[in-house]
């Protein structure tokens, strides 16, 4: 007889444990997911042949609702280990890539003119000080000159939040997923760029958008058409440009939002060709 091992849940204050699998074999490697849950390997049996048995679960941390994530029938990867979520968003490659370019360009160039007067009154006094041509801020000084700066900024952008905000509670969670699987399903080289840009005004979260990424991957929507969809969804929205471009002129708002129908088209096709390659 072996030990196996299964995951349990200590209670620093009560100094109690309490275990929440119950497996005739291992867990391993739990981490917490965004949302909370817990993600875990289980060794398991079940409808999977004995070789591919690594399977990705996750669960609530109290136990229940114990699902599979992926693995299950599944012969490649043929191993899972120390399986760990990508941090961030995922928009997160999209804003380095993103951030680097605009550097290159220099885009604060395409600021408002009140944010790039507030940018040239800062460093002005900032090298006078250095200088010693101006005296530092005392701590009444700071907070006046705080007050002074927040007032002003959301003068300027509060009527365009409440808009923004507005506008995404009406858009929230929309997608129109048979009209996507009716013109989009056939992989088509064009097929990646429309969903791009049709998920772009549309707004949804990182938690809200993976049943309508599951539900369009069961549907037909090939894989790499739909990572660039949900993406796009997530990263920008119609309720964020109206907000943004309180800040941006039009070229910096055409910039990023050329950057991200470029950058996520990419990778759209990539998964795509990945997809009939080798899975």
């Amino acid at each position: 007889m072996d030990y196996v091992g299964n995951l349990h849940l200590y209670d620093r204050e009560k100094k109690t444990t309490r275990r929440l699998t119950f497996d005739q074999d291992n867990n391993w490697f739990p981490t917490m997911l965004p949302d909370g849950r817990v993600m875990f390997l289980r060794w398991e049996y079940t409808e999977s042949a004995h070789y591919f048995s690594r399977v990705l679960m996750h669960m609530n941390p109290d136990g229940s609702d114990q699902k599979e994530y992926y693995g299950s029938n599944s012969y490649w990867p043929n191993s899972l280990f120390n399986a760990r979520p990508l941090p961030g968003r995922p928009g997160m490659f999209a804003g380095i890539v993103g951030g680097i370019i605009m550097d290159a360009l220099r885009a604060e160039r395409w600021l408002q003119p009140f944010l790039l007067d507030a940018m040239k009154n800062a460093s002005t006094r900032e090298a006078a000080v250095e200088a010693g041509e101006a005296p530092k801020m005392g701590l009444m000084e700071r907070h006046a000159f705080a007050y002074s700066e927040t007032s002003s900024i959301f003068k300027k952008v509060w009527l365009w939040v409440i808009i923004g905000v507005g506008l995404g509670a009406l858009l929230h969670g929309y997608v129109p997923q048979e009209w996507f699987t009716e013109n989009l399903g056939a992989g088509q080289w064009w097929s990646v760029p429309v969903a791009v840009a049709i998920g772009i005004p549309l707004y949804t979260n990182v938690t809200g958008i993976i049943p309508i990424m599951e539900s369009l991957l069961l549907k037909g929507l090939p894989l790499g058409t739909t990572l660039a969809f949900c993406m796009s969804t997530v990263a920008a929205s119609l309720p964020e440009v109206l907000m943004l471009k309180q800040v941006m002129r039009w070229k910096l708002l055409a910039l990023f939002l050329g950057m991200l129908l470029v950058i996520f088209t990419v990778v759209g096709w990539l998964f795509n060709i990945l997809q009939t390659q080798i899975f």
